[in-house]
């Protein structure tokens, strides 16, 4: 009788660990990789976030959306650092535990056999409270989730907006921001249901799964839809040899990026979600969503300044290059050996010949010498002599 109950008690201690480890295995080793890369992007906030208001004054608006972002970003990751640690933390203390108590209910049944109706399985009695500990963590984090993608599609919206100078911008706009508010109405949803029915197994029934499949899908249409929309609107207002085309190019190239790591995040998500939704390899992509928006914002913000400094430098360098010419159409020695009056090109020579040796009392390091003076001499001599044959 000792080892048939032995070994129920085996076989239900076995079921039990395999589903609790299947489980907290899966969820802690994506969600560890997950944390790590989701810490770097962090700190790539805050750097950003620095930048921005050490180097812009811009509207109340705008900084207030910023710290909101900045904010959320934070709750985000403290979050999932939260529910990490507390999974972590619980799972070395039952795993550890399990051995002894296996022991000490076998001690028990084999002295009362009375009891053995009532521990003729083993159960996991804390398991419940960190499921539900889980599940209320990962809703908050949802939530916080989808207020800062919805930020940072409605500025994507206005930005869009702002470019372009046609009268149906306004519907591309509106599209835009429907999308984003129907994305988060969704979410919000989704964290509703996860929240009061706190249960894991709830998390897998039929009407989760399809909410969620629409709460990943409408953002990657939101994106896919600005991204195409601030392409057309920047190539239009690049067009026709505008003096802001280094500006466009660049703004073209952020936007391009920006849509191209956002869809493919977004896309990577949803595959491994459908997939394989219970492996959990969907995670460190939704943990890292909220960080990529909010970073690729902040990037769009502070390029301002070197987007407009490389503007300034070429301007400087093509006005250079114009100024060159200019003064080498205009003094060439070539130009000497020309049919012109004499008087006009010896004044000329000399007012060359003046001009370099003015220019060497300005810039330090060019010095003209009198061999310099005497090769302008002789090109105005050579120059007498051609005229002379010539009349």
């Amino acid at each position: 009788m000792h080892a048939n109950l032995y070994s129920r008690l085996a076989q239900g201690s076995t079921q039990a660990l395999s589903t609790v480890a299947a489980y907290q295995a899966n969820y802690l080793a994506t969600g560890f990789w997950g944390l790590l890369v989701s810490s770097i992007l962090l700190g790539c906030s805050y750097v950003q976030s620095y930048n921005y208001f050490h180097n812009y004054n811009d509207r109340w608006y705008l900084k207030t959306i910023v710290i909101i972002m900045f904010i959320i970003c934070t709750m985000s990751w403290a979050f999932f650092c939260e529910d990490i640690l507390f999974l972590s933390s619980n799972t070395c203390y039952h795993f550890s535990t399990l051995i002894l108590k296996n022991y000490f209910r076998y001690k028990i049944m084999t002295t009362h056999p009375i009891c053995l109706p009532c521990y003729g399985t083993w159960t996991f009695p804390t398991w419940s409270l960190t499921k539900i500990i889980c599940i209320r963590e990962y809703s908050a984090e949802t939530a916080v989730a989808y207020v800062i993608q919805t930020l940072a599609q409605l500025f994507f919206a206005h930005q869009i907006y702002s470019v372009s100078s046609k009268k149906w911008s306004w519907m591309v706009a509106s599209l835009i921001v429907l999308l984003a508010f129907t994305g988060l109405v969704c979410g919000l949803a989704l964290t509703v249901l996860l929240a009061t029915h706190t249960a894991l197994d709830y998390a897998e029934t039929r009407p989760i799964v399809i909410l969620a499949d629409v709460c990943m899908v409408i953002p990657t249409a939101c994106d896919v839809t600005a991204t195409i929309a601030m392409w057309y609107f920047l190539d239009l207002a690049g067009r026709g040899g505008n003096k802001m085309k280094y500006t466009i190019k660049s703004l073209k190239f952020l936007v391009l990026n920006r849509g191209l790591l956002l869809v493919s995040m977004q896309c990577a998500m949803l595959i491994l979600w459908i997939v394989a939704e219970d492996a959990w390899y969907w995670l460190p992509f939704h943990m890292n969503m909220v960080n990529i928006y909010f970073n690729t914002t902040l990037v769009m913000l502070n390029e301002r300044i070197s987007i407009r400094e490389k503007e300034e430098r070429i301007n400087a360098v093509s006005f250079q290059v114009a100024s060159h010419n200019s003064f080498s159409l205009r003094f060439n020695p070539v130009n000497s050996y020309l049919p012109q009056n004499m008087t006009q090109l010896e004044t000329t020579e000399r007012s060359h010949a003046s001009d370099q040796s003015s220019a060497s009392s300005f810039v330090p390091g060019v010095e003209v010498s009198e061999s310099t003076l005497e090769v302008h001499e002789s090109h105005a001599i050579a120059g007498r002599r051609v005229s002379s044959k010539e009349t």
